[in-house]
């Protein structure tokens, strides 16, 4: 799911078969049914995400559904797979686990996250302690697939419609990430790799209750502005991100 490659996740599901328990062993059917979708949309492409023309080697065609134009039956593949997600957390904040099972326990509930859209791993408190989100790339990837997972199936033209129809919900959550990169500063990118100790998780979560991790303009950019530009760019800041690398690569920036 990470890499968006869900033939190999739906490749890997069918090894292991499906059963009606929703025992730590086994895969419940519902799971298996979204990423079956998922990977029918893929087809022959290496993610999910890829270019269906190709490399230009055949025409673009209007897919009938895709990821922000889903089908019925996937929204509805999806919410149950939502709803299993949230029995889960239920059930795991009433018994506990045994520590060996702990890190199985915060991988399926990542998947059950991703799959069923309840809400990014990144931010999920049940995965608040699990440390799948280590990285700015981590909390990019798991936000904007969160984001995706939001289209309902509407019509596009219903984006500034007051039913929140189409994809206004993606264009909210992803505005939303623009509005926290902004926060976070620049100089939380730039030394990114030298906050051992503090996850993207951590950070983010830090960012939402209206904490900063450092301000503009603290300092010369290791990166040549491309460590903050990439996140920038992500949440489709695209001015933002190009005025600072300029400002703090220089001649060398772009």
């Amino acid at each position: 799911l990470r890499c968006g490659d869900l033939v190999a996740a739906n490749s890997i599901l069918q090894q292991f078969g499906t059963a009606a328990s929703e025992d730590m062993s086994h895969v419940d059917p519902s799971v298996s049914n979204i990423v079956s979708q998922l990977a029918q949309l893929q087809q022959t492409r290496e993610t999910i995400f890829g270019d269906g023309t190709h490399g230009n080697a055949r025409p673009a065609r209007p897919p009938a559904s895709s990821l922000l134009h889903p089908t019925q039956p996937m929204l509805h593949a999806r919410r149950t797979v939502s709803d299993l997600y949230r029995r889960t957390n239920t059930r795991s904040s009433h018994s506990g686990g045994s520590p060996a099972e702990e890190p199985f326990h915060h991988y399926r509930t990542a998947c059950l996250a991703m799959l069923g859209g309840a809400e990014s791993i990144s931010e999920a408190p049940a995965l608040a302690s699990s440390g799948l989100v280590k990285t700015v790339e981590d909390y990019l990837y798991a936000t904007l697939w969160h984001a995706i997972c939001l289209a309902d199936g509407g019509p596009v033209g219903g984006m500034g419609s007051a039913g929140g129809g189409g994809l206004r919900k993606v264009s909210s959550a992803v505005a939303r990430l623009g509005v926290l990169v902004d926060r976070w500063g620049p100089s939380h990118f730039e030394r990114d790799d030298a906050r051992a100790g503090v996850g993207a998780s951590d950070a983010v979560a830090h960012a939402a209750r209206g904490g900063t991790l450092g301000g503009h303009g603290e300092g010369p950019s290791p990166s040549g502005g491309w460590a903050y530009a990439l996140p920038l760019l992500a949440s489709q800041r695209y001015a933002t991100a190009l005025a600072y690398v300029a400002e703090a690569g220089g001649g060398l920036g772009l």
